[in-house]
């Protein structure tokens, strides 16, 4: 189990500098729901606060470690690179009946609250 140490610092309500080993980052928003912005990219971060249930979405930035871009001047020989017109062949993919239902259930689960957590975040940000 890693350690993490942060120090985090308020500048304006909502607004927060956080300072740790790794870098520094900026995170604006309440409690609750907020934006990160850091050398690892910008993160949307969506909670309810005093359950410890969470979600953090990475919106941009590199990928980790930053390993995402391959140099061109790496490749050695790219003429000797493949080049196909036709399309690759599909697997044949049969799933169950049970399979198909866990399939759905855990779609509609899964935007279910998405869609709930939007909506309470609106919520929380209009009224």
């Amino acid at each position: 189990m890693g350690l993490r140490l942060r120090k985090s610092i308020k500048l304006a309500p909502g607004v927060r500098i956080n300072i740790s080993k790794s870098g520094i980052s900026t995170t604006i928003g309440k409690r609750g729901a907020s934006v990160n912005v850091g050398k690892n990219g910008t993160y949307a971060n969506l909670g309810i606060p005093g359950t410890g249930i969470s979600v953090r979405e990475k919106l941009s930035g590199s990928k980790a470690n930053g390993h995402f871009v391959k140099n061109a001047s790496s490749i050695d020989n790219i003429s000797s690179l493949e080049t196909s017109t036709s399309l690759p062949e599909e697997p044949a993919v049969s799933l169950t009946l049970s399979e198909w239902f866990w399939g759905i259930l855990g779609m509609i689960v899964w935007y279910g609250g998405i869609i709930l957590a939007c909506w309470f975040f609106f919520k929380w940000l209009l009224f």
